[in-house]
Order: structure tokens, then C-alpha cells, then sequence
């Protein structure tokens, strides 16, 4: 005859405790359908750890819509001169971006204003290049930042077709602002 074990089993199963454990092992990639499967399930417990349904509607306040993002990304000229000769070949405007890497404002303005759909929208028209005023002993940075008359980091300079510059914003402008320039200047 064979005798049981007295040993305690290493996992006691505790009916209690299933729900949780079917929720877990849901929630866990472990248990996820293999691709092309059905969407991942939700569940969730109450006090007792029973399973209830999810709430119908939830009382807190909808986000805003995501704004629309089918503009693509300012393409950015390398070459000031280059990209100034083109605009004028081309009779269009130029929008030169003159910031620093030392200038927080500078870097949160390409991080966030430029890369914002409004803004790409706005710039569509535009011939875009950048001019980088760091601390570089660099001649042609020196240069474009005399021939452009900038006063500070960051600045967007807007010149117009026939080559003028015809206005200069300086100093962080959030999207909104930025998008209602580009647009005003272009509509004059």
C-alpha cells in the first residue's frame, strides 16, 4: 500500500483567489491570443475579488480631438544660400529658423511648435532652412545672422519672394501664434 504525503502542497488553490488569478493571467502576455487574434479581454474585480462588469460610461471629462496630422514635416533646407537662391528662382517665400543649441527656448520651439500639423500646414508654401547661431566661430552663421538683422534666439525670419525680409519674430511663439503668422504673411 502507498502511503500519502503529509507535506503541504507548494500551491494551495483557494477558490477566493480564482477570479484574480483568471484576471492576471489575462492581463498577462502569457495568456494573450497569438496574432490575428480577438482583441485582448478586460476584466475587472470588485472588493471581494468576484469579477463585475465594466462601468457603462465614465463621468469624466472627454479630451479634446487629437489634432489632425496629415501635414508632412518641414523639409529643411541645409544650405542657407542655397535655399535663398532657390526661393528667389522659385518666387517663394523663405522661412529661416535661427536657434542654438545653448537656447532651451531654441529647442523646445523645434520640439514642439515646429513639428505641430497647424504649423507644417502653415509652412507649406514656404522654402525652409535653419541657421544655427551656438557659439561656433563658423563665417557663415555670423553671416546670416547680420544679413538677417536678429536680435535673439530663438527668431523665425519671414522673406518674401523677391528677397526682403519682411518680418521677424523673436523669442519662443507658441503653434497657434506661429501658424496665424505664417498664414498672415503669406495672404498679404
Amino acid at each position: 500500500m502507498r502511503r500519502l504525503s503529509t507535506r503541504r502542497p507548494l500551491i494551495v488553490w483557494r477558490r477566493d483567489l480564482a477570479p484574480l488569478l483568471v484576471g492576471a493571467c489575462l492581463a498577462s502576455s502569457a495568456c494573450a491570443p497569438a496574432s490575428g487574434g480577438s482583441d485582448p479581454v478586460e476584466v475587472t474585480l470588485g472588493s471581494a475579488g468576484q469579477a463585475v462588469d465594466p462601468p457603462r460610461s465614465i463621468d469624466a471629462p472627454r479630451a479634446e480631438p487629437a489634432e489632425r496630422d496629415d501635414a508632412p514635416a518641414i523639409t529643411w533646407a541645409p544650405d542657407p544660400a542655397e535655399a535663398e537662391r532657390e526661393a528667389l528662382r522659385l518666387q517663394r517665400p523663405l522661412l529661416v529658423f535661427v536657434g542654438a543649441s545653448w537656447s532651451t527656448a531654441s529647442l523646445e520651439m523645434e520640439r514642439t511648435v515646429l513639428t505641430s500639423a497647424a504649423v507644417r500646414r502653415a509652412a507649406r508654401p514656404y522654402l525652409a532652412t535653419r541657421v544655427d547661431a551656438t557659439d561656433d566661430p563658423a563665417a557663415a552663421a555670423e553671416y546670416w545672422l547680420q544679413r538677417l538683422d536678429v536680435a535673439g534666439v530663438p527668431s523665425v525670419v519671414l522673406v518674401d519672394a523677391t528677397g526682403k525680409r519682411r518680418d521677424v519674430i523673436v523669442g519662443f511663439v507658441p503653434a497657434p501664434e506661429l501658424t496665424s503668422r505664417l498664414n498672415d504673411f503669406i495672404s498679404r
